[in-house]
């Protein structure tokens, strides 16, 4: 399957464009912590643990192999997703734990 890639739209005649405004009363907390669940779902993860900084910034962990950022937790589930290997149907194989490799460590 080939890679798709983000290029430039091709310009409108009025120089302006429209947008959909779907999900837009939600916080970007919340259209995060929804993207981890619903991709942890996807892997039969069962708990996404979050941890507040003294700073008051969110880290969350899967299977409590190592804290990180709600963007880094939804590219490495993602990355995770694009990895895997599609059956004969054409759907992709899912995995009950993607973090068991040295991608994250357990931290003290």
């Amino acid at each position: 399957m080939a890679i798709a890639k983000i290029v430039d739209a091709p310009k409108t005649d009025r120089g302006s464009f429209s947008t959909i405004t779907t999900n837009t009363d939600l916080s970007q907390r919340a259209t995060l912590e929804e993207t981890i669940v619903n991709l942890a779902t996807h892997f039969g993860i069962a708990k996404i643990y979050k941890q507040k900084s003294a700073r008051g910034g969110y880290f969350y962990s899967v299977e409590l192999f190592g804290f990180q950022s709600a963007s880094n937790v939804i590219l490495e589930l993602s990355r995770k997703i694009k990895n895997l290997t599609p059956h004969s149907s054409g759907t992709p194989n899912s995995a009950p734990c993607i973090f068991n490799s040295n991608v994250m460590r357990k931290t003290k």
